[in-house]
């Protein structure tokens, strides 16, 4: 099963044939690589996703990280921006 990514999205379930959500029909390869299978977590900056590296003949397992901000709340936003600055190398 493919997931999409669209926060906004009302079924986000799809076919592992899918190349678009037939919900809200956002593209379910991210970077013509990566599909997402489930959202294993979630919390105040975004959501989790387990997926697959179709890229590689193996097809191994990888975790893809999604950061989402609440529209109305720039605050929230500009302290992930800020955390992420910080952890920069």
């Amino acid at each position: 099963m493919s997931y999409c990514t669209n926060i906004d999205c009302l079924h986000p379930q799809n076919s592992d044939s899918s190349g678009f959500c037939n919900s809200c029909s956002q593209k379910l390869l991210l970077k013509q690589r990566y599909r997402t299978l489930a959202v294993i977590g979630h919390g105040g900056f975004g959501r989790t996703f387990l997926a697959i590296d179709e890229h590689l003949p193996t097809q191994p397992k990888c975790a893809i990280k999604q950061l989402c901000f609440p529209k109305e709340n720039t605050e929230v936003w500009h302290k992930a921006v800020s955390v992420s600055s910080s952890n920069l190398v």
